[in-house]
């Protein structure tokens, strides 16, 4: 296991548990993929754990391949100025967050450089609202 559960303890479980989040944030979206999770609060900042999803450093391999420890509990997360997140969806080894102001943004596990970018890297603007995008 890799944190995914959110709790703090690093095993499998047969059994919901728990996982907290500081009052008075309220979920209101939630993602998972094969060893993260990610969910939004009302507030538009959301909290990440699993693989590789912690701000500490592991290893560094040929100065190009960097990981990251497993968070085992939510982590805040924001994204850059005064965006906040509306909308999150993930898969296997990533998620993107579409902000307020429609920008994207991607964290986790990029096909790129083949690192997990443990903070939102933006990927770009898009006009959601205009008809000729449909």
């Amino acid at each position: 296991m890799n944190g995914q559960l959110g709790y703090g303890i690093f095993d499998s479980r047969t059994q919901p548990v728990k996982v907290e989040f500081p009052r008075p944030e309220k979920p209101v979206g939630i993602c998972c993929g094969f060893r993260h999770s990610v969910v939004l609060m009302e507030s538009g900042v959301f909290y990440v754990w699993g693989r590789s999803m912690s701000n500490v450093l592991k290893s560094r391999k040929n100065d190009d391949h960097i990981i990251y420890e497993d968070q085992g509990v939510p982590r805040k997360v924001s994204l850059p100025g005064k965006r906040k997140a509306v909308e999150i969806c993930g898969c296997t080894a990533c998620f993107a967050i579409r902000a307020d102001d429609n920008t994207l943004w991607v964290m986790g596990l990029t096909e790129y450089d083949q690192n997990f970018h443990i903070f939102p890297v933006q990927v770009c603007k898009h006009n959601f609202d205009n008809e000729d995008s449909k």
